[in-house]
């Protein structure tokens, strides 16, 4: 957590008399950006002559796209499994080859992990561009979604 959190918008106006003007805003205590407060995970396997297989699951709770904590600019929680399936061959000269496949986000969740905001201050103004009463803040989330379910086959030689 960040204590007594300053932020500082940049604020707008349709005259851009102001172009590099700011607003500080106290915020407070507030979470750190891209930090979720919980991570969990697990990961089932399982093995038996030369067969592999795993399940592995991961939960990731709320995280924000910056230090203000608005869910307005938050990524949602998210979990997502991924289920791997292998064979090991025996073969001489080597400790053999493994042929596999993984199925990444098996249940095709639709999430994100990252992204970015831009956040600015509008003001009302007056005939002459002057500022006119308290901003309106406006945020702009913007998002880098993660791929639906999709199959990674993989050959591994071992010597």
């Amino acid at each position: 957590r960040i204590k007594n959190y300053v932020e500082y918008v940049s604020d707008y106006n349709e005259s851009w008399k102001e172009l590099y003007t700011q607003t500080a805003r106290e915020l407070g205590t507030t979470p750190i950006a891209f930090s979720p407060s919980f991570m969990a995970g697990s990961l089932i396997g399982f093995s038996h002559k030369g067969w592999e297989a795993s399940f592995q699951s991961q939960y990731v709770s709320r995280q924000y796209l910056d230090n203000a904590g608005s869910k307005e600019n938050a990524l949602d929680a998210y979990f997502v499994s991924h289920l791997h399936a292998g064979y090991t061959f025996n073969v001489p000269h080597t400790r053999g080859i493994t042929v596999g496949a993984t199925v990444y986000n098996i249940f095709n969740k639709k999430y994100e992990t990252n992204g970015y905001s831009q956040t600015a201050a509008v003001y009302e103004t007056d005939a002459d561009g002057n500022k006119v009463g308290n901003a309106t803040i406006y945020n702009d989330p913007r998002y880098y979604p993660m791929a639906g379910a999709n199959v990674l086959f993989n050959i591994a030689l071992k010597f």
